[in-house]
């Protein structure tokens, strides 16, 4: 059961406390887009397990119907990869005010860029060109939707306040949310490495 949860946290977005919440309903959705939907029969397991309250993955499915569908584990593939977009946005982001940012997220990988390269890499490896093309074109519309979504709430009509808000978002929101997943990831390798291949082997 530890490594189930071990893997779900990893599979839900470990930036939850940088994006808005939704309504309590929506962790319905969340659980039903799951990959491992039965772990999510009891949330606050998980909310307890991660400290933050559980994100919306439908910002990724929501944006599927765009593109043509593949196999149902695509989309699990698809999540992995956001994840590792948004942190990069997020950081990318946040070092127009703060350029250190870069440095104090890097990974065994490199910075937030090269992490992100490095999954993308990983998940796209030995699928078909159309499926892989797809996933990274799904992911990178689901991170940037993501990103937009955390950064224009706090947009004002005032610009100094309006940096102080997002100074002060990228300090105590973002940063230590990117944090997170570099931490999962560099500490959690093998598993997340199993799990896409897995994933790949049940299209």
């Amino acid at each position: 059961m530890k490594k189930f949860v071990l893997i779900a946290i990893m599979i839900v977005l470990g930036l939850s406390s940088a994006v808005p919440a939704f309504a309590a309903d929506d962790d319905v959705l969340v659980c039903a887009s799951h990959p491992f939907a039965s772990c999510c029969e009891n949330s606050v397991i998980l909310d307890e397990l991660m400290g933050r309250t559980l994100i919306a993955i439908m910002i990724v499915l929501g944006l599927s119907s765009a593109v043509p569908a593949f196999a149902a584990d695509d989309d699990v593939l698809v999540r992995i990869l956001t994840q590792a977009n948004i942190a990069n946005n997020f950081t990318e982001y946040c070092a127009q005010f703060d350029p250190s940012i870069i440095q104090r997220t890097r990974s065994a990988i490199g910075d937030t860029r090269a992490l992100a390269q490095h999954i993308r890499g990983e998940v796209v490896a030995g699928l078909p060109l159309e499926e892989a093309n797809q996933i990274i074109i799904r992911s990178a519309q689901a991170a940037r939707a993501g990103a937009l979504l955390a950064v224009r709430r706090l947009y004002g009509p005032n610009p100094d306040e309006e940096r102080t808000r997002l100074t002060e978002w990228c300090q105590h929101s973002a940063e230590p949310s990117v944090q997170d997943f570099v931490n999962a990831h560099d500490q959690h390798h093998d598993q997340l490495d199993d799990f896409i291949e897995n994933a790949k082997k049940s299209r």
